[in-house]
């Protein structure tokens, strides 16, 4: 399976990954399907300001420090942005979503190349031996 590789519990995933990056590991929470349905290319700078907060906010729990949130730094210049479909809950509509990944000509290769393709999220921090890779194969930003 692909894999997309993040560093934070990131405020815009949708409420099904939140949930199985919470009880990660436990059942009978399963990772919902997610697929990368498309790969635009854009720069940093012609983004808006409330996109860039939507993409880059984040919340983290550290045991015995609580909460602690911050915004990702976005590279500068040219960007790829994944537009991003995870399954829903039962009786609810999938949640559209996107990230923002450093550009080079080998992950635009790579992401094109797995359009409409189900993809593993997974934190850095939770990937257990069988989810790390080489960074290319992780979507690593």
């Amino acid at each position: 399976m692909y894999k997309i590789n993040f560093s934070h519990n990131y405020n815009k995933f949708p409420d099904t990954i939140k949930e199985w990056i919470q009880h990660y590991g436990t059942r009978p929470y399963r990772e919902p399907e997610t697929k990368l349905i498309e790969v635009l290319t854009g720069s940093t700078e012609d983004l808006s300001q409330d996109f860039k907060a939507y993409d880059t906010k984040y919340t983290n729990e550290y045991p015995n420090y609580g909460p602690y949130g911050g915004a990702y730094e976005l590279p500068r210049g040219k960007i790829l942005i994944l537009l991003l479909l995870t399954e829903g809950r039962m009786f609810q509509y999938p949640s559209l979503w996107t990230t923002i990944r450093r550009y080079t000509i080998a992950k635009e290769i790579y992401y094109r190349s797995i359009r409409g393709q189900v993809v593993h999220i997974t934190r850095k921090d939770l990937a257990g031996p069988e989810y790390i890779g080489t960074k290319q194969e992780n979507g690593g930003r």
